[in-house]
């Protein structure tokens, strides 16, 4: 069990890391990019995008991008993590890019479902910093819109990107298991869906924990960066009063 384990867990990382990257580096571009064009056209399609993206089940998304680019277009591997004949270990370049090559696909889906819904909370939180006294006062004062939005909203509506990334990866590790299923992943989450298949307890416990483990990390890594992040939050301690003061 621990050798199925320790032989799953970089597969699910690396999965699991290339969408979270997905997932926030492309988020946060479209929800800044909406709310500085908030209620026009650009703001108006990109929402509805995001809200049927982030709407649809991550296995039938998977389904149809694996019909369409794998099946149809042949333009990625349907499955598995690499090619079994020309790269059955990773010790080359062109091992690399096999890998990665292997990995779009399932990267994709669960990217692109995560990116839909980080857009959405990034942008209310922009619209958000932007109703503040200190960006109507840095507006007031002449200061170019870039460096509002960049310095000042931006900087402030990034705390909810924190708290959703403290969560996020989380619900990568849990959303994987369909997603390493239908892709053929050799992954945590394809290793539990065996497990279950065949009865087999004692490991559906041992990942169950693990991904426990790594959602109290989570947490805990958000509320680190919370307080690293806003001086609000940070708590010191009083030498004369003797008592915790915020």
């Amino acid at each position: 069990m621990r050798d199925a384990i320790a032989d799953t867990i970089p597969f699910t990382l690396q999965l699991a890391g290339a969408a979270l990257a997905l997932d926030f580096l492309l988020g946060l571009a479209l929800g800044i990019y909406q709310a500085v064009r908030v209620n026009r056209l650009p703001d108006v399609v990109i929402g509805n995008v995001t809200l049927f993206i982030y709407s649809l089940p991550t296995f039938w998304l998977a389904l149809l991008l694996l019909l369409i680019f794998g099946e149809k277009l042949r333009w990625f591997p349907v499955g598995g993590p690499n090619d079994p004949v020309l790269c059955p270990l990773v010790d080359s370049l062109y091992c690399v890019a096999d890998r990665l090559w292997h990995l779009v696909l399932p990267a994709a889906t669960l990217g692109m479902v995560g990116a839909a819904g980080t857009a959405r909370f990034q942008r209310a939180a922009m619209l958000e910093a932007a109703t503040q006294d200190f960006v109507r006062t840095a507006r007031a004062k002449g200061v170019p819109e870039r460096r509002v939005v960049l310095r000042h909203q931006l900087r402030n509506a990034l705390l909810s990107f924190i708290t959703r990334f403290g969560l996020a990866f989380p619900f990568l590790l849990t959303g994987a298991v369909l997603i390493e299923t239908i892709y053929a992943w050799p992954g945590m989450g394809r290793l539990a869906f065996d497990a279950i298949l065949s009865r087999d307890y004692s490991l559906v416990t041992a990942t169950a924990l693990i991904v426990s483990v790594v959602v109290v990390a989570g947490n805990l890594l958000a509320d680190i960066l919370l307080g690293i992040a806003d001086p609000r939050l940070r708590v010191r301690a009083d030498p004369d009063a003797h008592v915790l003061t915020a």
